[in-house]
């Protein structure tokens, strides 16, 4: 287990939870933005992205139009982005090979659901192993 807390608006997770409920037959997308230190995170806000992949029942690719609205609002809040969330359709929620590779690029928490609204966050420890947060709470905000 990793040293890294992470916190999520319930509103927030509310808002990706009934996303996934509409979109159970593709992987869906979003990019949590909000402050981040050493070993804590809080997810302020998602921003839900298109799953733009050639094949987005097994993997996902974030529409570039999200990420300019994402570095707009970075710029005006002063936040960061703190976390890439998505689902897996096939039910698992550890992390695949393709999301290993993204995750040595977005040293950040990923957090992985499944269809079922089921959800973990991990982060990529120094030798490369994924392994969860020491937690993940939802709080009111």
């Amino acid at each position: 287990m990793s040293d890294m807390f992470l916190s999520i608006c319930s509103s927030q997770l509310i808002k990706v939870l009934n996303y996934l409920e509409r979109n159970r037959s593709t992987e869906i997308v979003g990019i949590g933005i909000g402050m981040i230190s050493r070993d804590r995170a809080r997810v302020r806000y998602i921003e839900l992205c298109n799953n733009v992949a050639n094949n987005p029942q097994y993997e996902f690719l974030a529409d570039s139009t999200c990420f300019h609205k994402i570095y707009r609002i970075i710029k005006e809040t002063g936040e960061d982005i703190v976390t890439i969330i998505h689902s897996h359709v096939a039910g698992d929620v550890k992390p695949s090979a393709k999301d290993l590779y993204g995750m040595k690029l977005w040293s950040i928490p990923w957090i992985i659901l499944n269809s079922e609204g089921v959800y973990r966050a991990w982060i990529l420890e120094y030798e490369g192993k994924p392994v969860p947060t020491r937690s993940l709470t939802v709080e009111n905000c």
